[in-house]
C-alpha cells in the first residue's frame, strides 16, 4: 500500500481498535498490569485465516481492515484517485494465497492469561 500512498500521520482516523490492537505482548502486558492483573502469560496460536471466498472479496477485506485499510482511508482522494492501480497490485499480490478459490493467509494470535486478585 505505502508504495502508492503516504503512511497515516500521528492523528489519522481508525475504525477503533481493530484485529491487529493487541499485537505487541509489551504493550498488552502493561495494559494488564495497570488494570491490577498480575501472572500474565502469552502463548502465541498461528493458523490460516481466510479473507475473503474470492479474490475481489479479499482485495475488499485488505481495503477495510487493519493496517493497510487505515492507509488507505487516510489517503482520501488520493486513495481513490489511484483505486484502479491499488486493487490491481492487491489482486496480484493475493493470488499467491488462493487455495480451491479462496483467498487464505496465515495468521497468528495470543492466548492471554492473568490473574486479578480481588480484596
Amino acid at each position: 500500500m505505502l508504495d502508492f500512498l503516504p503512511p497515516p500521520g500521528d492523528n489519522a482516523r481508525s475504525c477503533g481498535p481493530g484485529p491487529f490492537s493487541m499485537a505487541d505482548p509489551d504493550t498488552v502486558r502493561q495494559q494488564l498490569k495497570i488494570a491490577g492483573f498480575t501472572d500474565i502469560g502469552f502463548g502465541r496460536n498461528d493458523g490460516p485465516v481466510e479473507v475473503g471466498d474470492s479474490v475481489e472479496e479479499a482485495v475488499r477485506f485488505q481495503l477495510a481492515l487493519g493496517p493497510a485499510g487505515e492507509v488507505f482511508r487516510e489517503a482520501g482522494e488520493e486513495a481513490e484517485r489511484q483505486r484502479p492501480d491499488i486493487e490491481a497490485a492487491l489482486r496480484k499480490a493475493l493470488t499467491s494465497f488462493e487455495q480451491g478459490g479462496r483467498i487464505v493467509m496465515g495468521s497468528s494470535s495470543w492466548t492471554i492469561v492473568a490473574r486479578k486478585s480481588h480484596g
